[in-house]
């Protein structure tokens, strides 16, 4: 892995001289990836702490699906929960891990409807949280076709040029409870 990246359009890895398109992954591990290592203890006390430890294997698995370049789109992991209960913390986490190639927004899935709303939103990021989504979510077939992993049409501002390309983004959504 540390002398290749993943390239999810043909879901295998490709050495870094053999790229003719933006990397998904673009930085090389200084170490080997262990699928059988444990957590770290810091990660496995942070989620004690925000969530208890009894939901130790639900973040991991959550952590997982988000992670992982081989998993399948058309999901949205959407964390319900009372306020201030840590769900804006943990869609935190996973922002900075995925670093630039991952945004947040926060309310509403409106700017998914126009080309210019999805450039600006969706563009080179290959995830994007949506906190406090609260209410009714109003003509959601753009997002959904996005969640598809659909051709989508996006366009900069002030510019007459559109583009016409698959996302590649997964979704983390976290919605506030009543009680």
């Amino acid at each position: 892995v540390s002398q290749s990246r993943y390239d999810l359009g043909r879901q295998k890895f490709r050495p870094f001289e053999d790229y003719d398109k933006p990397p998904f992954f673009d930085n090389k591990l200084p170490y080997a990836f262990d699928t059988t290592a444990s957590p770290p203890e810091n990660f496995l006390e942070l989620i004690d702490l925000i969530f208890g430890s009894h939901k130790t294997n639900l973040i991991r698995a959550l952590v997982a699906l988000v992670m992982n370049p081989t998993a399948t789109y058309e999901w949205v992991i959407n964390i319900r929960g009372k306020s201030s209960s840590g769900k804006s913390t943990f869609l935190d986490v996973l922002v900075h891990l995925w670093g630039t190639y991952a945004g947040n927004l926060s309310g509403s899935l409106d700017c998914f409807k126009s080309p210019e709303g999805r450039y600006q939103n969706l563009w080179n990021k290959r995830l994007l949280t949506v906190g406090d989504i609260q209410g009714t979510q109003k003509d959601l077939g753009a997002f959904c076709d996005i969640v598809t992993n659909a051709d989508t049409v996006f366009r900069p501002l002030y510019s007459t040029n559109t583009l016409s390309t698959k996302p590649y983004c997964r979704f983390v959504l976290a919605s506030p409870t009543l009680s």
